[in-house]
C-alpha cells in the first residue's frame, strides 16, 4: 500500500486516508457527549423498541421527524417541530449508552429503551 502525502498550505506534509463515514459518525458522538464539559439536555423523547424496525424509522412512527441524509447517515435536526441549533443537537441513546451507529441503519433489541436527547454543548 503506497502512502499518500500532501503539503498543506503552511507546507507541511500531512497523510490522506480514507475512513468509514460510521467510524466519523461514532467518533463525533464520543466527542460531543465525552469530551465537551457536562452537557445539558434540553429535551427528552423516550419510547420501547419494538426490536422490528430503524430507531428513525420508530421515532417517526410516534413523532414528527426533520431530518437530513448525509454520507454518515440520517440525521435528525427536529423531533415534534423542537429544531436543534447551532450548539444543541438530537442525539439518541439506547438503554442509556451512546449510540454507536446511525439512526437509519441500527436496527435496537425489543425492550431496549430509546431515548432522544435534545443536548447543548458547551
Amino acid at each position: 500500500m503506497k502512502k499518500r502525502l500532501r503539503k498543506d498550505t503552511e507546507g507541511v506534509f500531512f497523510h490522506v486516508m480514507r475512513v468509514n463515514p460510521t467510524v466519523i459518525f461514532v467518533v463525533l458522538i464520543a466527542l460531543l457527549v465525552g469530551c465537551a464539559g457536562e452537557p445539558k439536555v434540553l429535551h427528552t423523547f423516550r419510547f420501547i423498541s419494538d426490536g422490528q424496525s430503524t430507531v428513525l424509522q420508530q421515532l417517526q412512527e410516534l413523532h414528527r421527524v426533520t431530518a437530513d441524509s448525509s454520507s454518515m447517515g440520517v440525521l435528525v435536526k427536529s423531533i415534534d417541530e423542537i429544531d436543534q441549533t447551532r450548539t444543541a443537537f438530537w442525539l439518541y441513546f439506547v438503554n442509556s449508552e451512546a449510540a454507536s451507529a446511525a439512526a437509519d441503519s441500527f436496527i435496537p433489541e425489543s425492550g431496549d429503551t430509546i431515548e432522544w436527547r435534545l443536548t447543548e454543548l458547551y
